[in-house]
């Protein structure tokens, strides 16, 4: 498995992909080598942009990469 190379980033909302969920996307690419996913999501209501999150940040923390949520909340 390649490391996570920091210079390589997502940057990524719920659009990105037609081909299944976002974190299916995230999971494949951390694999290859991903070292940061920035997830934008400013008109998603705070409990669902929770959910969407946390998986997601699971995921990076287990591959050693940065996760930044971009949000519009205060």
């Amino acid at each position: 498995m390649p490391a996570c190379d920091e210079r390589i980033a997502l940057i990524a909302d719920r659009g990105l992909t037609s081909q299944g969920p976002l974190l299916s996307l995230v999971e494949k690419l951390l694999v290859l080598g991903l070292g940061q996913v920035l997830l934008r999501e400013k008109g998603l209501a705070e409990p669902d942009l929770l959910a969407l999150a946390e998986p997601i940040q699971k995921a990076c923390a287990e591959k050693g990469a940065r996760f930044i949520v971009n949000s519009s909340f205060s």
